[in-house]
């Protein structure tokens, strides 16, 4: 998998070396993102208050942070608040 680092170079990783360099809530929200096919920033939020006290917009700019990473493939849907957003892992865990 091929992703984007701070300086714009492209490394090659696997999962198990992804997890190795992201950060604590990053790796909780990819394994979250993994145990689902897709999942709303809503959804993640709530799985991850069952652990932790976390704001939404926590949540989100680390989403936001990990589709920079192109991590994360995001899809835009119109719902009742305004506009989700919906993510899916671009890397498989396994």
């Amino acid at each position: 998998m091929n992703v984007m680092t701070d300086n714009s170079r492209k490394m090659d990783l696997k999962a198990s070396e992804l997890l190795e360099v992201l950060g604590p809530l990053e790796k909780d929200i990819m394994q979250i993102v993994w145990s689902r096919t897709e999942t709303s920033t809503h959804d993640v939020l709530e799985e991850l208050r069952k652990k932790r006290d976390i704001a939404m917009t926590t949540v989100s700019s680390t989403l936001n942070r990990l589709y920079d990473k192109n991590l994360l493939k995001r899809r835009t849907d119109k719902g009742l608040r305004g506009l989700c957003y919906y993510y899916s892992p671009l890397l498989r865990k396994d």
